[in-house]
């Protein structure tokens, strides 16, 4: 069995955090992205598709973010 040191885990955990706000600024960039190209071309349905399901993402993202603070807090 495997004991970790506290600063490792709080390390481990640092990284993980910058990982995860990095994905969700790409993940809302794109968001954006999709929006405009789709106000500007009202035609296309690609784009009305692309930008619900990248709402969707951004959305379960942000709830799972707000799942685990809650999560944490409650100890």
């Amino acid at each position: 069995m495997k004991f970790y040191s506290y600063d490792y885990v709080l390390s481990q955990i640092g990284q993980q955090n910058g990982i995860m706000v990095g994905f969700g600024i790409v993940l809302s960039a794109v968001t954006v992205f999709l929006l405009s190209r789709h106000t500007m071309i009202k035609k296309g349905i690609k784009f009305r598709e692309l930008v619900m399901i990248s709402a969707l993402a951004l959305f379960s993202y942000a709830f799972g973010q707000h799942h685990d603070l809650s999560k944490q807090s409650s100890f």
